[in-house]
């Protein structure tokens, strides 16, 4: 029992002394507010995050949400920003990628609480106007399901609580 302890107490050691060895990377990206969303691409070696912030660095303005690659850290400035928090990101299986959250203009076009965005960061027509908050989404084979505080979205003149992605291709 006593062996036990002493090997329990060593093994405690030597994780927390390693842990203490991590070291921040200051060229990444550092925001000043919340970070909600996070979508991966790797094929691209991008980086969407998304969240409650106005500055992903002391010196670069880029409010609620930003591209940046994943190797370097580096932003790219002509990604669309939108206007309000981003709380969700996901791929649309094309290199693009799907943003919720609470805004209403994303880059110059009006798009409130959802909004479709291609690989080169602009804003696609697809427009499903969502009249309330996106808090999660969620693609599985060819639908986009979209969680948050709202009634219904508008597809097709018809009331829907699930989107399908295709449109915007």
């Amino acid at each position: 029992m006593k062996s036990l302890i002493i090997l329990s107490a060593l093994f405690s050691i030597s994780s927390f002394g390693y842990a203490q060895n991590l070291e921040l990377e200051t060229h990444w990206w550092q925001p000043n507010g919340t970070v909600d969303a996070f979508y991966k691409d790797t094929v691209a070696n991008i980086l969407y995050i998304g969240g409650g912030f106005s500055r992903i660095d002391k010196d670069v303005d880029e409010p609620n949400g930003a591209v940046v690659d994943s190797a370097t850290g580096v932003p790219d400035w002509e990604f669309a920003n939108p206007n309000g928090q981003v709380n969700a990101a996901v791929g649309d299986g094309t290199g693009g990628w799907f943003i919720g959250g609470s805004f209403t203009m994303v880059g110059d076009s009006i798009r409130n609480g959802l909004a479709h965005l291609d690989s080169t960061g602009l804003v696609t027509r697809w427009n499903p106007n969502i009249p309330g908050i996106v808090y999660c989404l969620l693609t599985y084979e060819t639908m986009l399901y979209v969680g948050g505080q709202f009634n219904a979205a508008r597809r097709n003149n018809r009331q829907t609580n699930s989107l399908d992605p295709c449109a915007c291709r």
